[in-house]
């Protein structure tokens, strides 16, 4: 959830103790801790409520049912969004030596009179 390292966390700490005390320090790590827990719940509630919403509903079939229609009135296809990783994951894996020679848009262009631009 939240991305701290150690070396945060004993700023925050340390932190802590010179704001809050050493006396109190304990009691307030306790509200914190349930605090969070509280909304981890909360969270987690809500994602099961949206989940059953949706299953209710009928809309988990939604992306194979859907038809997609453009401004000419033409059907086009849909695609599944985790093919959309599978296709970016797949591109990345194109030869380094097509792309050595840089994108084809970065080279001028022949202005027509046999002389570069």
């Amino acid at each position: 959830m939240l991305n701290v390292g150690f070396s945060e966390l004993l700023l925050i700490s340390a932190i802590g103790l010179v704001a809050i005390g050493p006396k109190e320090l304990p009691t307030v790590m306790r509200h914190v801790v349930k605090f969070f827990r509280e909304l981890q719940g909360l969270g987690d509630s809500v994602k099961r409520q949206m989940h059953e919403v949706v299953k209710e509903s009928g809309l988990e079939d939604f992306p194979k049912t859907a038809t997609i229609i453009d401004l000419d009135g033409k059907k086009q296809q849909a695609y599944d969004v985790s093919d959309l990783h599978q296709l970016s994951t797949s591109s990345s894996g194109l030869s380094r030596g097509s792309m050595a020679d840089g994108d084809p848009r970065d080279k001028p262009e022949d202005d027509g009179a046999g002389g570069k631009a």
